[in-house]
């Protein structure tokens, strides 16, 4: 586990800490759709949990109070992101087929359409 005192922000992608460590400035971010659990603990000065792939990083120091909030927060942005992304799997066979028109229409060359489709498949 990963102790990190520092800034936590919280955007409508993200959530992103920069914090300082012995010796140097560190720079986190954590995509909703990596993270697997958030959890966060009461106290004078809090902290919150983040679990994203098999890592498990925790953030100290966090106001009296606040760290609720916090969670509460990136637990919607991560529903979001969740339910979002489901959307715009759906719609990747779709968006698949019309490049594939494009293509053979010569529209898109074999080179653009496979870029396209390599975004697209990465997004699933």
């Amino acid at each position: 586990m990963k102790t990190h005192p520092g800034a936590l922000y919280i955007t409508d992608r993200r959530v992103i800490f920069f914090g300082k460590t012995p010796g140097r400035q560190a720079f986190n971010d954590f995509n909703y759709r990596t993270i697997t659990n958030i959890s966060y603990t009461r106290g004078m000065t809090s902290h919150i949990t983040l679990f994203t792939g098999g890592e498990r990083v925790e953030f100290s120091a966090i106001r009296y109070g606040e760290a609720e909030t916090l969670v509460k927060l990136i637990r919607e942005k991560i529903e979001t992101a969740v339910s979002g992304n489901a959307s715009a799997v759906d719609g990747v066979p779709d968006q698949l087929k019309k490049l594939g028109e494009l293509r053979d229409a010569g529209v898109l060359t074999a080179n653009e359409f496979e870029d396209k489709k390599a975004d697209l498949l990465h997004r699933m």
